[in-house]
């Protein structure tokens, strides 16, 4: 019913001469097309879990942000310029600490006073 009224349409569409050929089988297609759409999703779903943990691992190591930026100047005007990280040292053969390494350039020499801080 549903297949001669799709070929009587085809002309309708400019499909004129033409034989609607309509091939089944005993798979349930939208079984099969849910299937697929699960294997891309699972996949999507790995690459996510990977992404965040690989971002949370790297935050770890992002020290310097606007704020430290701000209070560097207020606290150390005399700072031209810095750079901040954490390196990792081998203590021992099968030891690792992680440093928080800090270099900076300043304009001036500091105040006497001011190197403690």
């Amino acid at each position: 019913m549903e297949i001669e009224q799709l070929q009587n349409s085809l002309a309708s569409y400019g499909v004129e001469n033409t034989e609607l050929i309509i091939k089944q089988d005993s798979v349930d297609l939208r079984s099969a097309i849910l299937s697929e759409i699960d294997k891309h999703t699972v996949c999507f779903n790995e690459k996510d879990l990977t992404i965040r943990s690989l971002n949370q691992r790297l935050s770890r190591y992002e020290l310097a942000n606007v704020q430290l930026r701000l209070d560097m100047a207020i606290l150390f005007p005399q700072i031209a310029h810095y750079s901040i990280g954490v390196q990792q040292y081998y203590n021992t053969r099968d030891s690792l600490v992680n440093y928080i390494a800090f270099v900076y350039q300043a304009k001036d020499d500091f105040p006497e006073e001011e190197e403690q801080k």
